[in-house]
């Protein structure tokens, strides 16, 4: 009946969105809006860096966030729909309106380690760009 790659359900947990459609014992969570703070981001079917890739997120995107485990945010994309294990670390809670370039100066380093040399001060990817080096 539901699709894992486009309906927030596991048989221990569910979107509470659809709590009327799934059993009255089934576990439900209202999920929590974050956004992308990475150019890109893999969508793995599975919590773990080597599972099959489901889609991809890109900077700025929400997503509805369900399960925050072990490294890995088990969420749902809020542009196509689409349900997976995304890394935490390249999640904000923080919602901004930009959806390219750094924070303060509006350029995207390419070669981000912990500041932006195009400003000369910390950089906003300094501290997610580790996970994807």
């Amino acid at each position: 009946m539901f699709d894992p790659r486009r309906h927030a359900v596991r048989p221990d947990l569910a979107d509470i969105r659809l709590a009327e459609l799934l059993p009255e014992d089934h576990p439900v969570v209202d999920g929590a809006l974050e956004q992308v703070i990475a150019p890109v981001v893999p969508i793995f079917a599975h919590p773990s860096g080597t599972a099959e890739r489901a889609s991809e997120a890109l900077l700025g995107e929400r997503v509805m966030v369900f399960e925050d485990r072990e490294g890995f945010s088990w969420c749902q994309l809020e542009t196509d729909g689409y349900v997976g294990y995304i890394p935490t670390a390249a999640l904000s809670p923080e919602m901004s309106s930009q959806r390219t370039g750094s924070a303060h100066c509006g350029r995207l380093c390419t070669a981000i380690r912990t500041s932006n040399p195009l400003c000369q001060r910390p950089c906003s990817w300094g501290r997610t760009w580790r996970f994807l080096q």
